[in-house]
């Protein structure tokens, strides 16, 4: 069991620094998948400060610091910041859509499910 869940956890972790090193690439920037893996490690130790609610304007202020280490414009690294936030709202919404379809258990909903 806990094997499983370090495999998922590292797919997981992987396919978040896929999506950031593809949105940079999008917006134009040819930084390496490197840089990706930095700025996926700093940005989620930042989302453990509690100065704000789910971290709003610190992930997009470290988003814009460490890409401009690699000499990525300010612009150009918040765009990356917000469409990586947009991106995780999308999915998490989608995630809550499909659980509300199968219930919170995975059985029936509605008038025809059984009571418990």
């Amino acid at each position: 069991m806990l094997l499983k869940t370090y495999v998922l956890s590292v797919f997981s972790n992987l396919s978040l620094i896929a999506a950031h090193w593809a949105v940079l690439q999008a917006l134009g920037s040819a930084l390496s998948p490197g840089a990706a893996i930095w700025l996926v490690i700093i940005g989620s130790l930042s989302l453990l400060v509690p100065i704000s609610i789910n971290g709003l304007g610190v992930l997009e202020s470290v988003f814009v610091v460490v890409l401009a280490a690699y000499s990525v414009s300010a612009p150009v690294a918040l765009a990356s910041a917000l469409l990586i936030r947009a991106l995780g709202v999308l999915f998490c919404l989608l995630g809550g859509l499909i659980s509300l379809g199968q219930g919170w258990h995975g059985g029936e909903v509605g008038r025809n499910a059984p009571m418990p």
